[in-house]
């Protein structure tokens, strides 16, 4: 948590703006072989920051789940997890809000082009072809990350 909102205030706090980052809770791991793993959750610019329950539950989540911190599977060990970027994961989220992709362009100022390249890379990384089927993988259906297993 981060009271004196030094993120906020930072060189990077207008792109976190940009993306509509207000509140974040991060939990970060040493990685064998070297790096760090970062999972986050965050909140709305605008939204009250987390209360103190709030803060201790993401806490059991993002402490309790060891697999958030996998490089990869166990029962895929040889194969490391497709990681998105940082404007891909904008992008993911606002597509999964249901913006269209000229309404997405507009917000974050980039060509519609653009923003179609980013769409093809994330529907490839999720296995589908179309917004709607990544809405449904996304809320009815593995998550992604498992793509040998059917809707």
């Amino acid at each position: 948590m981060d009271p004196p909102m030094l993120l906020e205030n930072s060189a990077a706090g207008p792109y976190w703006a940009r993306a509509n980052i207000g509140t974040l809770l991060i939990s970060q791991r040493p990685m064998d072989g070297g790096g760090i793993s970062g999972v986050a959750v965050y909140r709305e610019l605008g939204k009250p920051q987390f209360n103190e329950r709030e803060g201790r539950i993401a806490h059991i989540i993002l402490t309790e789940v060891p697999w958030l911190h996998f490089r990869a599977f166990p029962d895929r060990e040889s194969q490391d997890i497709t990681r998105l970027y940082p404007r891909h994961r904008t992008i993911l989220n606002l597509l999964t809000e249901g913006w269209g992709r000229k309404q997405i362009a507009d917000h974050l100022s980039l060509s519609i082009n653009t923003v179609h390249g980013y769409s093809k890379v994330i529907f490839k990384h999720f296995g589908v072809h179309s917004q709607a089927e990544l809405i449904a993988r996304l809320t009815k259906g593995d998550g992604g990350d498992r793509p040998d297993l059917a809707i």
